[in-house]
C-alpha cells in the first residue's frame, strides 16, 4: 500500500512537470522566437549569450561628463545649460517657446560597430505635448547621418538619413501596439536593433514590440551607413511658439559578442629632449580633430599610459580642454599613419583656467615614470574636438629641465 501511494505521488509530480514544461513551451512560441524577433540574434537563433554594453548613462543628478550638450549649434561647456538639464532623476530638454532654435544632447562616445554583430540603442523616455508642431529625435546620429524616431508634428516617423543620398521618413502604426499619439507623453521603451554589414536593415521597437523595419536586402544600391561609429543623439527643433520638452530617464547602447579590448597599437613622443624653464610648460599636445572628410570626426582613441623621462626633479600634469584659446603658439601636425589625430610639440603655454586637471606625479631626477590611465577597470576616451596635455612643473625654480614624453593609446578599427 505504501509503495502505490508513493507511486502515485511520483505520478502526479510527474504531470505538474510536464504541465509546466507545457505552459513555457506555449509562452516561448507566444512571444514569436523567429528571425529578426528581438530575442534573436544575427542568425535568427534564441540569443544564448550576454551581450556587452559599450555605453551607457543614468542622468540622476546632472548631465554627465560624457555628453555634450548644443544650443543652435554652439557647444555649452562644461554643460552650463539652462535648458537641458537633470531634473527629478532624469534629464530634460525644454524649449522655452523659442522658435527656430535647436538644442541637443549626444554622447561624446562613439562606439564603433563591429561587422556581423547585432547592435541595439536602448532608451526610456517620454515626450510631453506630442501633438505639438515641433521636431524631436530619439537615437544615433551625427550631424549628417541619423537613424532614429522622429516626432514632428504629432506624427511619430522612423527616419534615417544617409550622407544626405537616402533618406527614409515612414510613419510608425502606433495603433498596431494599441497606442495612440496621446500616449507618447508618458514612459515608453525605444529601441533601435541592427545588423549592417553596411546594407542590412535596421528594426525599430517600442515597448519590445516591432513597430518598423526597412528592406535594404535586394532592394538597394546605396550602403545603407557610411560611418560605423554613431553616438547617441536627443534632438530638438522648436517650428512654433510652444514650449515643448524631451524627458529622458537612462539610455544604453549593447553589442552582442563584441570582441573586448580589439584596438590598434598607436604612439607618439615629442623625439627630442625640450628644454622647460616655466610652469605648467606643455611638453607636447594631442588633439583630436574635430572633422574628417568635413564630418564629424568619430574616431575615439583609449588612452593607455604616459611616461615621463627627466634629467631634473619635477612635477609632471596632465590637462585636458577642448577650448583651443586656453593654448598658446600651437602648431599642429598630423600623425603619419592617422590624419583624425594631431599633436604639437611647439606650443609656449597654458591657461590652467580654461583646462582641467587629470593627474600630477614627481618625477625623480635623472629618471623616468608612468601613469597607466585605464586603472581599476576604468577607460579614458579621448573624442572629437578634446586636447590632451602634458605639462611640467618645476620644483627647482632655478634650474631648467630636459624632458621627453612619450603617449601611447589604442584606437578601434
Amino acid at each position: 500500500m505504501e509503495n502505490e501511494n508513493r507511486n502515485d505521488l511520483e505520478f502526479d509530480k510527474f504531470k505538474r512537470i510536464s504541465a509546466w514544461k507545457s505552459i513555457v513551451r506555449t509562452q516561448l512560441l507566444w512571444w514569436n522566437w523567429v528571425e529578426n524577433d528581438i530575442t534573436n540574434d544575427a542568425w535568427g537563433r534564441p540569443k544564448t549569450v550576454i551581450d556587452r554594453t559599450l555605453f551607457h548613462s543614468l542622468f540622476t543628478f546632472n548631465i554627465p561628463n560624457n555628453w555634450l550638450i548644443y544650443e543652435n549649434g554652439v557647444e555649452i561647456k562644461n554643460n552650463l545649460s539652462t535648458k537641458i538639464t537633470s531634473i527629478s532623476w532624469h534629464w530634460n530638454i525644454t524649449s522655452w517657446a523659442i522658435i527656430w532654435n535647436t538644442w541637443f544632447l549626444r554622447s561624446k562616445r562613439h562606439p564603433r560597430y563591429q561587422p556581423n554583430r547585432w547592435h541595439l540603442f536602448s532608451t526610456a523616455c517620454f515626450l510631453p505635448t506630442p501633438n505639438a508642431i515641433w521636431i524631436r529625435k530619439i537615437w544615433m546620429m551625427n550631424t549628417i547621418i541619423q537613424v532614429c524616431f522622429m516626432l514632428e508634428d504629432g506624427v511619430l516617423y522612423a527616419y534615417i538619413e544617409n550622407n544626405s543620398t537616402q533618406k527614409i521618413k515612414t510613419a510608425i502604426d502606433i495603433s498596431a501596439i494599441w497606442l495612440t499619439i496621446n500616449d507618447l507623453q508618458y514612459w515608453h521603451l525605444y529601441d533601435i536593433q541592427y545588423q549592417w554589414r553596411w546594407v542590412w536593415d535596421y528594426f525599430f521597437y517600442i515597448d519590445q514590440k516591432l513597430v518598423f523595419q526597412t528592406n535594404f536586402l535586394w532592394t538597394n544600391t546605396e550602403l545603407t551607413i557610411f560611418n560605423p561609429a554613431l553616438g547617441a543623439w536627443f534632438y530638438c527643433e522648436n517650428t512654433d511658439w510652444i514650449n515643448v520638452q524631451i524627458q529622458v530617464w537612462c539610455i544604453d547602447i549593447t553589442s552582442e559578442w563584441w570582441i573586448v579590448d580589439e584596438t590598434e597599437y598607436r604612439s607618439v613622443s615629442n623625439l627630442t629632449t625640450k628644454a622647460v624653464s616655466t610652469a605648467d610648460y606643455p611638453v607636447i599636445i594631442i588633439h583630436i580633430k574635430e572633422t574628417f572628410n568635413w564630418l564629424l570626426n568619430t574616431r575615439d582613441i583609449q588612452a593607455f599610459r604616459v611616461t615621463w623621462s627627466l634629467d631634473q626633479k619635477w612635477f609632471m600634469k596632465s590637462y585636458i580642454t577642448r577650448d583651443l584659446t586656453a593654448i598658446t603658439w600651437a602648431s599642429f601636425l598630423d600623425l603619419m599613419y592617422d590624419s583624425c589625430i594631431e599633436y604639437d610639440i611647439s606650443a609656449s603655454a597654458i591657461n590652467i583656467n580654461k583646462c582641467q586637471l587629470l593627474w600630477n606625479k614627481r618625477v625623480e631626477l635623472d629618471s623616468s615614470t608612468f601613469v597607466d590611465i585605464p586603472s581599476n577597470n576604468t577607460n579614458f576616451y579621448l573624442t572629437s574636438w578634446d586636447y590632451l596635455i602634458i605639462t611640467m612643473q618645476r620644483e627647482n625654480p632655478i634650474l631648467i629641465a630636459n624632458a621627453v614624453v612619450f603617449f601611447e593609446w589604442g584606437e578601434e578599427i
